[in-house]
This record gives C-alpha cells, structure tokens and sequence, in this order.
C-alpha cells in the first residue's frame, strides 16, 4: 500500500564541515528508515521557509561551536531570529526537535552553540525528543564517539513519536521516488546507508566554449578562484545564494583593485613585502614576521572622503586575517595519478540531478544553454584550491566511500569495518592518532577506485588559515603583519615528520614576488579605543601574551603609538599657537617626545613568555619602543614583564606566570 513519509527537516551550522557530515549522515540514514529528509545549512531555512518554521514537526539540528563560543557563519541569521524576545515562549509547542552539537572540550566555551541552541528551542515552547548530544574532538574516536551512541537514541524515539502504519514493516509501499519495494526497517544502531555523489562531475572536450573561458596570473590564483567558484555553487545548492550569483561571480575578476571590500568570496590578493626570521638560527622553531601590502585604488588622495573610498582593507586590533593555503605541487601531482586524472583537463560541476536547479544543464554544456547552477574548473586548479590531501585527516565518511568503489577483498573488508560504528576506534588509531591523510589512505588502499565525481564530494575540503593581525593599520597604512610559527611535528606511530600547510608555505614564500589571497575577520579580542583625550583615557589594561600569543597586543600597542604620535603633534600645534599647554610639556621644555609624557597614557602591562630571551624573544625592539614612547607604563619594571622559562636555574621554575 502507499504510505506518505514523514518529512524530517535537517538543520545544520558548520564552520568546517564536521556538521553538515553529521547532518548527511543522519539524512542518509532517516531515508532507510522511511522518513523524507530536507538537509540546509540554518540560515538558507531563514531565507526561504521561516513562515513554516512553527509548522515543522519534527527537526534535527546539528550545531558546531567556533571561536569563543560563537556561532558558525551559516547560522548567525537564524539564531538572531530565534532569540528575538518578541517570540511568544509557545511559539514552536509543535515542533519535536532535538540538537546534536559538536564541540572540543579543550576550550573554555565547550559545545556553547549546542547547549544555548538546545535552552532556547524548549524556551519557545518546542519538545526534545531526546535529550542534548554532545561531540567532543578531544574524546579518543572524536564526536563519532558520542554520536554513535545518540543515534540509535534518536530513530528509536522518532519511531515512538512517528510510527509506521501497522503491518508496513514488510508490506509493499511506495517510496518516495515512487518506487515499490519491500519495506524493512533497519535496527536503530544499523548505519550501513548506501552513499550518494553530492554532485555531478562531467568531464568537459578540449573543443568546449566553456573551456579556457578565465586567464589567472598563476596556479595559485586559478586556485584560490576554484575555490571560491565551489562556495558559491555551494551555496546555490543549499539556498543561501540564488542560482544568478555564479553567474555574476564568474564573470569577476577574483582580487580586482576596486571592486569593494573583500571577503572570503573576493579575497584580496596582498604582496609579500619581507619575510623575516624572527627566532635565532640556533632555535628549535622557525617564526616569522611577514609584512604584506595591499593594493590601493589611488595613490595619492587628499580629502577624506576619497580616502576612505580607498580603504578596501580595513581592520582593528584584535581582528583576524584568513589565509588560503597553496598546497605543495608534488602532493596534486601524486593524487593526479593515483587517480589517474588529467590536471590539465576541464570539467562542469553541477548539483546531482535529482537536486539539479537546471535540469537542462548536465545535457546543454555546449556553452548555449543557461548554466546558472553550473561552474567550469580544470581539473588542477579544482584539486589545488578545494581537496586538501595533505593535511587534513579524512572523515568516516570518506572511508565508506572507499569501500563502496572497492573490489572484494582485504582492503574492501577493512574499509567497511573503519565506516562502521565497530571499527571507530581502530579508525582513530590508524587515522585521527597518525594524521594520515587523503594521500596517504589512498595509497595505503590502492585497490579502491574513486572518480573524481566521488573524490569531489567526500574528501576534505581545503580550509582557510586564520592568523591575528599584529600590527596597526594607522601606524602601517595599507600594510598588515602577520607574526607565525612554522608548525613541524613527528606522528606518534610511523614517525612521519610533518610541516603546517600553511605555515610552511608561508615561510617559503619570496618578498616581492609572492602574492597571497586573504581577507579579514572580527576578532574576538575587543581593545579600549586609545584615541580618547584627557581626562576621558581608556582604562588600564594587563596584556598576557606568551609566544606568537603576543600578536593581536603587538597590533593594539602599535594603535595606541600612533594616537600617542598623534596627540603630541596636537601639542606641538597648540604649542605654536600660543596656546596653553599641559604642565608636563612646560616642564620637559615643550619636547613632546620626552617620555614623561606617558601622564597622557593610562597604564599599560605587557605580559609576554617565552623560552629563550636569546632565541624566541620576538618583537623586543618594539617592546624597547614602546618603553620609550611611554605606551607601555606602569608598575611593575616599567610596563614590561618577562618570563624565560629554559634560562633559570631550574627548567620548571618560571620566574613570572606566562
């Protein structure tokens, strides 16, 4: 007989992709059992179906926690939304819900988003069907330990809340896609659901209009430009972008001088001016101090209005840079092989048909037809700026993809087991505790087979590099530094030695010919503004800052300089005027340089650590300049604190707390 399924809705925020893993997995698996599942990102729910928020009767939301407890980017509307205070306490009495939240408890806000998430929905009047999941990163097999549990939990009081009509457990009816089969349902703690290709991949003649349509300066470039080509139609499929903005994005020019501000989707392309070792050769860790600049629409602007037109970077003290990261060429090169693709090939990349927004795109790529839903990427620039191979360690998902393209056998036996929930912590030591990565297990599992169409949709994507900003924009106008430690560890078990993506590449990297594409975030850090007058001044303020730590307070020192700088030209302006003066500048015979003028400057502590005063002492002329200057002021010793931890008699004995 026919049944109607029961509509599921799935809501998920993730700043990585951990959670939006999760919330396939869970749509995956709410298909076997006969439910209709619609997975979006939150903020795509806000913008297409809010009117119906009330009405659904049963969602999942699986929430991750970034930063210090914030909200991942693609959920930031929704929860505005729901903790407006003019929202009745019974306005979603008939919604059934029930939160999975992913978290690491090595951070103080632990899994914030998920708990707040989880108050606010039984605030508003909504049901838990279960009671709040909680994944912790720092459990031994990661969230898959306590989502393996919450699971089996959560079809079984969905059952319970939605059951079956009698006697549909093996009758004829009709699925969703009306197909009639044998119904069985699967026993809660089955998760054996057959993967799906989240996109069509079609590989593209070298005769094509589409091909060869954009020119870039470099790989990297191309790149970072397939990067954001891949965002944009991922956030086409899931709501967030109508289908005209690829094509509005790709006819842009990715980092063009003028064309508003930048972000992650137009990142700017800043030039490496100097590279330097911040730490003495005899020291264990490479660290750097990179000064990049950026471009500028004018050169030479008086009035203040064109000025700040000019300004498209803009950031404060505190704020975040993000870095996209170019993967090392042998690594696109062996995957290219392993996977026998062609890095010089084309390919149109489209939603999967049955979610296609074009149906007439997959069979009308002769360049004639609308591709609103469609990009074009050759095949290196795709693998270069989207797939990280060679850093981030795969998901279980990947591994169940593998097995689906493996040929019975050692390796197909093995790949099942490390999918499934049995297998989690061996899958942890052989994966998560070794680091291995796409490359690696690829190599290891040589007998599996992945086309690019399942490459493209299960491997982890290459995420941006976030870094503090250590320096002042109005001290350094159009220029941003960056102060970073080139990572370099030995895995626990194959004794591998391994180098930060990022920070690697970073360090490699030649002043004056390297461009880098960035884009600047809000921090977390919020500083008082130094800009104030007397006797309004900004309170004291203690800044603890122990290695590369001491960035965002080397960038708020800077800001407080230059308003130093800037007041005592004030002085000197008045002074010229004939105009009354403070009784300090009297008394330093008008020299405002002198630093007694710090009685213009609230107290200011520097706290920094490290190991070696002779070796990772980073920054010290500035921390002399801004003794001198008086910036840095107050007791004790002066404003400046140090703590060398390696340098006194006895190693663990500090002789300040860092």
């Amino acid at each position: 007989m026919a049944f109607q399924p029961q509509p599921l809705l799935i809501l998920y925020a993730s700043q990585t992709g951990n959670a939006q893993d999760v919330a396939e997995l869970i749509a995956r698996e709410s298909e076997r059992r006969y439910y209709q599942p619609r997975v979006l990102p939150a903020d795509a729910y806000l913008c297409t179906s809010l009117s119906q928020f009330p009405s659904e009767q049963a969602t999942i939301f699986v929430v991750s926690t970034t930063g210090q407890g914030d909200p991942p980017e693609n959920i930031t509307e929704f929860w505005k939304f729901l903790r407006r205070k003019s929202l009745p306490p019974n306005s979603l009495s008939s919604m059934s819900v029930a939160v999975f939240g992913l978290g690491d408890s090595g951070y103080l806000k632990y899994n914030t988003m998920g708990k707040l998430l989880y108050r606010r929905l039984e605030a508003l009047g909504a049901g838990a069907l279960i009671p709040l999941g909680l994944g912790d990163d720092q459990h031994k097999s990661g969230y898959d330990a306590a989502l393996d549990l919450w699971l089996p939990q959560l079809w079984k009081a969905l059952r319970n809340k939605f059951p079956l009509q009698p006697a549909t457990s093996a009758t004829a009816i009709e699925n969703v896609t009306g197909v009639t089969n044998l119904f069985q349902e699967p026993a809660p703690e089955d998760t054996s659901g057959i993967l799906k290709p989240k996109y069509t991949v079609t590989m593209l003649p070298n005769n094509s209009p589409l091909v060869g349509r954009k020119k870039y300066n470099s790989n990297y470039e191309a790149a970072v430009a397939a990067a954001a080509a891949v965002d944009s139609l991922d956030a086409v499929i899931s709501g967030l972008l109508p289908a005209t903005s690829l094509l509005s994005s790709s006819s842009s020019s990715i980092g063009a001088e003028g064309s508003g501000r930048y972000s992650a989707a137009h990142p700017v392309f800043a030039m490496l001016e100097k590279n330097e070792r911040v730490t003495s050769e005899t020291h264990f860790q490479d660290v750097r101090l990179l000064n990049f600049s950026f471009p500028s629409i004018a050169s030479t602007l008086d009035t203040v209005a064109n000025t700040e037109e000019a300004k498209l970077v803009e950031f404060e003290p505190g704020d975040i840079i993000a870095v996209w990261p170019q993967q090392r060429e042998e690594s696109i090169k062996a995957l290219c092989s392993r996977c026998e693709l062609d890095p010089e090939a084309w390919v149109a990349i489209t939603p999967p048909q049955e979610q296609n927004l074009n149906t007439n795109n997959r069979n009308n790529l002769d360049g004639s037809s609308d591709l609103s839903s469609t990009i074009v990427l050759q095949i290196g620039s795709l693998i270069a700026g989207v797939l990280d191979v060679d850093s981030a360690i795969p998901r279980r998902s990947f591994f169940q993809a593998l097995a689906q393209h493996c040929p019975p056998g050692l390796h197909a036996d093995r790949l099942k087991y490390f999918a499934s929930a049995q297998g989690r912590d061996d899958l942890h030591e052989y994966c998560r505790r070794e680091g291995r990565t796409v490359l690696e297990v690829l190599t290891d599992f040589s007998t599996a087979k992945l086309s690019l169409e399942w490459l493209f949709s299960y491997c982890p994507r290459l995420r941006p590099r976030r870094f503090s900003v250590a320096s002042s924009l109005e001290l350094l106008p159009n220029k941003a530094q960056l102060l970073v430690a080139v990572a370099e560890w030995t895995t626990p078990v194959a004794r591998r030695r391994r180098k930060g993506l990022c920070s690697a590449w970073l360090a490699g990297l030649d002043p004056g010919t390297s461009r880098v594409a960035m884009w600047v975030e809000r921090g977390a850090l919020k500083f008082p503004s130094p800009a104030e007058a007397p006797p309004n001044l900004p309170p004291p303020v203690i800044l603890i800052g122990p290695g590369t730590g001491v960035a965002p307070f080397r960038s708020y020192l800077q800001h407080r300089l230059f308003w130093h700088h800037q007041k005592q030209q004030q002085q000197q302006q008045q002074q010229q005027k004939g105009l009354q003066i403070t009784s300090d500048s009297v008394e330093n015979g008008g020299n405002p340089s002198s630093s007694s003028n710090n009685s213009n400057e609230s107290p200011c502590v520097l706290v920094f650590g490290c190991r070696n005063q002779h070796g990772d002492y980073y920054c010290r002329t500035d921390w002399e300049e801004m003794l001198a200057a008086g910036i840095l002021s107050g007791p004790p010793s002066n404003g400046l604190l140090t703590a060398f931890s390696r340098d006194t008699e006895k190693k663990n004995i500090c002789p300040t707390p860092h």
